[in-house]
């Protein structure tokens, strides 16, 4: 039930690929939306960095390496 990749095994199960294809649809939104929720509020948003962008690009190159 799991994948092996670059010697881990990744569950396969379809809750977590369900989870991750989520997460996947998440970051995506916040990298065209191009802003992130500020620390310690629920309503006001921030720009992202330089450093934001590549985190979450890398992050979902991850996610889809997984699926």
């Amino acid at each position: 039930m799991s994948k092996k990749r670059n010697g881990v095994n990744y569950s396969k199960s379809s809750p977590q690929q369900n989870r991750r294809r989520r997460a996947i649809q998440l970051l995506e939104f916040q990298l065209k939306k191009g802003t992130k929720t500020k620390k310690k509020t629920f309503d006001e948003q921030i720009p992202l960095t330089e450093k934001d962008i590549k985190r979450i690009k890398k992050e979902i190159e991850n996610l889809k390496n997984k699926l």
